[in-house]
C-alpha cells in the first residue's frame, strides 16, 4: 500500500512515489509532494557524495527523472544520505517545513532499512 499522506492538499502538483514490492508485488512506500522529497534531498545534499546514491542523481537531474521506475542502486548510500538531513542546508524561509521534512526523512530510512532488512530494492517514480 502506498501511503499518500505527504502529498495530500498538494493533489495536481508533481508527486514522488518511493515504494519496494511485496511478494504479492503491491508497491509499499509513500507518495510525496515532490516539494517535500526536493527538500529533503536538499538538505542532505553535499559536495562529496557517492555516485551510487540518491544525491547523484538529484544534482545531474537524472535517474527518476528521466527513468520509471527508477531503481536506487545501493540503499545503504542512500540511507547515508538522508541520515546527512540537515535543515541548514535549506532556505531558512521554509522553516515552517522542518518537522514534517524530518518526520518524512525518518520514514523514508526505515522504509529503506525494511528493503535491506527483506532483501527488496527501492524505486522511484517521479510523476510529472
Amino acid at each position: 500500500m502506498i501511503d499518500d499522506k505527504y502529498y495530500k492538499g498538494f493533489e495536481g502538483e508533481v508527486d514522488v512515489d518511493i515504494y519496494y514490492l511485496n511478494d504479492k508485488n503491491e508497491r509499499i512506500g509513500y507518495k510525496l509532494w515532490d516539494g517535500y522529497f526536493e527538500n529533503i534531498l536538499s538538505g542532505a545534499y553535499h559536495e562529496n557524495f557517492k555516485v551510487d546514491g540518491m544525491l547523484n542523481s538529484y544534482s545531474s537531474h537524472e535517474g527518476w527523472y528521466d527513468e520509471v521506475p527508477w531503481k536506487v542502486e545501493n540503499i545503504i548510500t542512500a540511507i547515508e544520505e538522508m541520515n546527512q538531513y540537515d535543515e541548514k542546508n535549506i532556505e531558512q524561509e521554509l522553516r515552517n517545513m522542518f518537522p514534517k521534512l524530518q518526520e518524512i526523512t525518518k520514514k523514508l530510512i526505515i522504509l529503506f532499512e525494511d528493503c535491506i532488512s527483506n532483501g527488496k530494492d527501492i524505486y522511484i517514480d517521479y510523476n510529472n
